[in-house]
């Protein structure tokens, strides 16, 4: 249930925010493996693609990314370029959806 909470989450944060070209078609997560698990129909691309990302909480509220691999080579290093430039560490949100973000993961 949980699962499908936060898929309906991200589907709709994706929905509002013009990434109409990408389309969420799973989403699973393991908060004792700490481990995400997606896949993704994206615009162009003739086959869906599988996201796993490896993840961490930080004791300064954030959520750090270990890993992040896909089923396209090119994507996968393109990810990491990226995350080269802004980093493994995002920011949860404060309060009380911090707090609940935090419990799922």
């Amino acid at each position: 249930m949980t699962d499908s909470l936060i898929f309906k989450a991200l589907q709709a944060k994706l929905s509002s925010s013009g990434l109409e070209w990408i389309k969420l078609e799973s989403f699973s997560l393991s908060s004792k493996d700490q481990l995400i698990n997606l896949e993704l129909t994206l615009e162009g691309e003739p086959t869906t693609v599988k996201v796993e990302i490896r993840y961490s909480i930080g004791g300064d509220n954030t959520i750090v990314v270990r890993s992040v691999e896909t089923n396209r080579k090119w994507m996968t290093e393109a990810i990491k370029l990226v995350m080269v430039k802004t980093g493994d560490r995002f920011p949860l949100p404060g309060g009380l959806k911090g707090k609940m973000i935090r419990m799922l993961l």
